[in-house]
């Protein structure tokens, strides 16, 4: 009940991995945790991930219903950022950099 969401690895029959996620009511179990970058964390931010400060942003040029310049399958017609192994394509979130306080966009 003191966590608004959780995320990782696990495996299952037969030893295949699969990733999960948990999103709980931010509204009812833990607002002041899940608001962020609206609402100051009362705990701070180390309890934030990098991704938090970036939603909706997947692309150069993102703006508030615009998720940025993406690539295109050229057969599905799917946006995406990323591409992995056997050639599947993702679309991942942007990542925030404390570096340069922006975030950090992959194409």
């Amino acid at each position: 009940m003191n966590r608004c969401r959780t995320h990782g690895p696990t495996k299952v029959n037969k030893g295949h991995n699969f990733v999960y996620a948990w999103v709980g009511n931010s509204v009812t179990q833990c607002p002041d945790q899940c608001a962020w970058p609206f609402v100051q964390p009362v705990s701070g931010y180390s309890s934030l991930e990098a991704v938090t400060a970036c939603t909706g942003i997947f692309g150069l040029g993102a703006y508030p219903g615009y998720p940025g310049s993406l690539l295109v399958d050229k057969k599905t017609k799917v946006s995406y950022n990323a591409q992995g192994m056997k050639g599947r394509k993702y679309l991942l979130p942007t990542m925030w950099d404390p570096n340069t306080s922006t975030c950090k966009t992959l194409v």
